[in-house]
């Protein structure tokens, strides 16, 4: 109903205001540095409350604004919806035999980046700083360079969903690396 949903976003607007007060390294912790108009606050509570599903919500500055002065806010919505299924195929490419496999870290990035603007084309909502979608962990990456060093002639790469992945992601992969036939 419309009064939990304002509730819901209430806490998350307080949360937020805590967070930016806390990475501003501000003394005063109770400072109000996030504003938003409260007619924008009620539509997207009635956006929200007349919605059906899960829905991902996001907080976004509405202007650039100067140090010291308020930082006006909006909300964006976006329906939380199943873009990929545990296990689902999500990107691959042919790694032709003449790259140089030296170059693992290069052909590994050059595949994540893409995987990224694959994901983002299909739904995954990219973090707004970074633009990335998701992560993988540096023993995971190394381990995946060293199976693209020590293959021989083309190969193919392959990134699955590592789970049931939603539109606000994070898109968790494992990667398949295997010599073409």
């Amino acid at each position: 109903d419309e009064q939990t949903t304002v509730k819901s976003l209430d806490d998350f607007l307080l949360f937020a205001n805590k967070n930016v007060v806390d990475r501003l390294g501000l003394e005063d912790k109770d400072a109000q540095v996030l504003m938003m108009s409260r007619q924008e606050f009620m539509a997207t509570a009635g956006e929200m409350s007349k919605g059906s599903g899960s829905m991902a919500v996001r907080l976004q500055a509405s202007a650039n604004t100067l140090v010291g002065e308020p930082i006006m806010t909006n909300f964006k919505i976006y329906p939380n919806k199943l873009i990929y299924k545990d296990g689902k195929k999500i990107y691959s490419e042919q790694i032709p035999e003449h790259v140089d496999k030296r170059a693992a870290e290069a052909i590994l990035v050059a595949f994540l980046s893409r995987l990224n603007n694959q994901a983002v084309e299909d739904g995954v909502l990219p973090d707004p700083i970074t633009g990335n979608v998701g992560n993988l962990d540096i023993p995971y990456m190394m381990e995946t360079m060293e199976k693209i060093r020590h293959t021989t002639g083309a190969f193919s790469m392959t990134a699955r969903a590592g789970q049931d992945i939603y539109t606000m992601g994070p898109l968790q992969v494992t990667l398949e690396i295997a010599s073409a036939p």
